[in-house]
């Protein structure tokens, strides 16, 4: 990422995001949003992928305070420093446990064959070393670059009044200040080839073949991006006789 002033650049460990996603649920005092949900009769969750960290939460009643719970706690960091460290443990045992699952590690391999020398052919969680070599500065400066308003989408979906939803959200964020990041996101060109074969032995049942090409296209309608150039892989996965196929 690049400093908007001054162009000093600045690089976070792999897997920040992740890392950062499992933080978030810290309250203050120790209090675990987890916990507060369920007070609240709603269920919650969340994911990192390679382009977005999701929060979310699924319930049937007091909808209007569990959103509010929702942009609160991941818009109210009370991570600590000693904190991330004791996180760093459990992050590397699911590290260790997606590399203990042959269709994670094809994944992954196949992500390092489309993107070589890239973020994008990165494992989301990063590795052993970059997990243990993350700090509290790098994912506070993660957080204050990435979790700005103008860089989220909230999305509501169900039995609710919008009208009434809408002025509490309005409230909420009425209320707090937030200041613009002073860093902003570099982009890096996907330059390197595509590596032809990968082959991974396991001891599994049944052969996985992972199946992919990487093409390039650009004015894209209606896909905002930093780059002129998107860069998109299709994959084709074979299983135990089972074809999927999906974009990555």
């Amino acid at each position: 990422m690049r400093h908007k002033q001054t162009g000093e650049e600045k690089t976070i460990p792999a897997g920040a995001a992740h890392f950062l996603e499992h933080k978030m649920f810290e309250g203050q005092g120790g209090l675990d949003a987890f916990a507060l949900f369920m007070k609240q009769g709603a269920m919650a969750n969340a994911f990192t992928h390679y382009f977005q960290t999701s929060y979310l939460f699924s319930a049937s009643y007091y909808i209007e305070r569990n959103v509010e719970t929702l942009l609160d706690f991941v818009q109210t960091p009370y991570f600590t420093a000693e904190g991330i460290e004791k996180e760093k443990g459990i992050i590397t045992q699911e590290l260790y446990m997606y590399q203990d699952d042959p269709l994670g590690v094809s994944y992954q391999a196949l992500h390092q064959a489309l993107y070589p020398d890239h973020p994008l052919g990165v494992d989301i969680l990063g590795t052993e070393e970059s997990i243990k070599a993350t700090t509290y500065e790098d994912l506070r400066l993660a957080y204050d670059t990435f979790y700005h308003p103008s860089n989220m989408n909230l999305i509501v979906v169900g039995n609710f009044d919008p009208q009434a939803l809408l002025a509490v959200i309005e409230a909420n964020q009425a209320r707090k200040t937030f200041e613009p990041p002073r860093y902003q996101r570099v982009v890096e060109e996907v330059t390197a080839p595509v590596l032809p074969k990968t082959q991974l032995e396991r001891d599994i049942s049944q052969p996985i073949i992972e199946l992919a090409w990487r093409f390039v296209t650009t004015k894209l309608s209606g896909l905002e991006t930093d780059s002129p150039t998107h860069y998109w892989g299709s994959l084709l996965r074979i299983t135990n006789g089972t074809y999927v196929v999906s974009l990555c």
